[in-house]
């Protein structure tokens, strides 16, 4: 599953909001209470960066300090270190505000011992308080409260021997969720976004924006000679089908120097407007986009604009709905005999199966490395199947699965697979994706060619998706 589709970025949050949705039948709350720390300052030319947080079940600090010439933007920090000690990360809420003591052990680049360090501070309350947006009412009758307490001080930070006199600023974070529909959610929400990326000489930069039900959020980057902005998240603006006006607060790097980001486009509509439908073993979301083409620029306060327009940007409306049920159906069990390469299943062309990969490995026997994203393309519990090649090309389709589909295709020269293929999604033009694998191979007369068909794995999960694949070869 591609994630430039960014109608599933806010229902993906919203479900993420969701602890034990399918695991409970009676109301369930969740809370989180903690402090977070950040320190950072250029000292007589050296670079200090320190961070800390404190929960109620967990805690963690660590810092980084590069002196001249190291660069905090591309070089290791000359001098680090870290804890997850909780009695090493003093956090102490007070009726203004909050204190600091911190004590870390402290390493050069090549992990000596250089003694502890630490850090002593005092941060007051910056503002009042405020609360997120909820997330919109669906049957999953749930109430979601995040409340926000920023805070600013200045620290005095001791290691390797130099004291740093440091700005801080923080927050305290209460987040509550409860929630009495565990077993399904229903959600329907509207919305409009816009991604933006150039690459000019030295200079990187992005703009995106997305506003829908949940709630809008912009984000504007920067990385140039001597420059790494990004925002801080705070923003003023607004976004709707027929434009996008964006101011956004930034720092420059892990020197907290303010800057700012500007942006201002007008959305004209392409083409006609696509449905598409992902389908995993307990999510259903259906999508129907309209694509736009944008016209306007971004501008930095450091003196650097660049155009918005439809060779750097993907813009869209969209209108989506979502359905989470209790995962249903097999039980895990044996492992089929086709979960490895050595049991494929034969296959002639024009044939059809249907079989469950719930009880085949996580990982995949051979990676892939021809999807079209790349890295981001990964496949997991995956069944394989042979067949014979006839000098034509031959498709492999996954369409009619119940879950977001990956497929590749291989010729194997004893323990050695050559990839031939590989697909996760079938793009539509201008706009929205199937999330079925469908691919095309040309193949040569009487050679035999190996199909590991498998469940989109997630960027940083531990699973892949599962479920009854329905496969053809023709």
């Amino acid at each position: 599953m591609r994630r430039a589709l960014s109608a599933v970025v806010g229902t993906a949050l919203l479900v993420g909001m969701l602890p034990g949705l399918v695991s409970a039948a009676r109301v369930s709350k969740f809370t989180d209470h903690f402090v977070f720390v950040s320190c950072a300052a250029r000292v007589s030319g050296d670079v200090v960066q320190l961070f800390a947080e404190k929960g109620a079940a967990f805690a963690d600090a660590s810092f980084g300090i590069w002196k001249p010439p190291a660069d905090p933007l591309f070089d290791d920090p000359t001098y680090a270190g870290s804890t997850e000690t909780a009695g090493d990360v003093g956090l102490t809420e007070t009726a203004t505000g909050a204190t600091v003591a911190l004590t870390l052990p402290a390493t050069d680049q090549d992990g000596n011992d250089l003694g502890l360090a630490t850090l002593t501070a005092s941060l007051t309350k910056s503002g009042a308080p405020f609360q997120d947006p909820p997330p919109p009412k669906g049957n999953h009758h749930s109430a979601t409260v995040v409340i926000h307490q920023p805070l600013a001080g200045n620290g005095t930070f001791t290691a390797v021997g130099t004291t740093y006199n440091l700005p801080c600023t923080g927050e305290i974070l209460d987040i509550t969720v409860s929630e009495n529909s565990p077993t399904s959610f229903v959600f329907s929400g509207t919305g409009v976004s816009i991604d933006c990326f150039w690459e000019t000489g030295d200079s990187i930069a992005t703009f995106s924006a997305f506003q829908d039900a949940t709630g809008f959020f912009m984000d504007a980057y920067l990385l140039a000679p001597g420059v790494e902005a990004f925002s801080i998240g705070q923003w003023t603006g607004s976004m709707n089908a027929s434009s996008v006006t964006a101011s956004i607060n930034l720092t420059n790097g892990f020197l907290g120097d303010p800057m700012s980001a500007s942006a201002s486009a007008t959305f004209a509509l392409v083409g006609d407007p696509v449905t598409s439908i992902i389908i995993r073993q307990n999510v259903r979301q259906k999508i129907t986009e309209q694509a736009l083409a944008p016209t306007g620029s971004l501008a930095f306060s450091t003196g650097e604009s660049f155009t918005i327009d439809t060779d750097h940007c993907s813009a869209r409306t969209f209108v989506s709905r979502v359905i989470v049920s209790a995962p249903k159906g097999p039980k895990t069990g044996p492992a089929p005999a086709n979960d490895a390469p050595d049991g494929a299943i034969a296959l002639k062309l024009g044939g059809i199966v249907n079989a469950q990969t719930t009880a085949t490995v996580l990982d995949a026997e051979v990676p892939i490395t021809t999807c079209p994203e790349g890295v981001q393309d990964d496949l997991g519990h995956t069944l394989w199947y042979t067949f014979t090649g006839n000098g034509n090309p031959v498709t492999v389709d996954t369409s009619g699965s119940n879950f977001d589909t990956v497929v590749a295709v291989y010729t194997r020269d004893g323990e050695t697979f050559n990839e031939v293929g590989c697909e996760d999604d079938v793009a539509f033009q201008p706009i929205g994706a199937s999330f079925q694998a469908i691919l095309t191979v040309d193949t040569a007369p009487n050679v035999t060619y190996y199909v590991q068909a498998g469940g989109f794995l997630q960027f940083f999960s531990d699973d892949s998706e599962k479920g009854r694949l329905r496969l053809s070869i023709k």
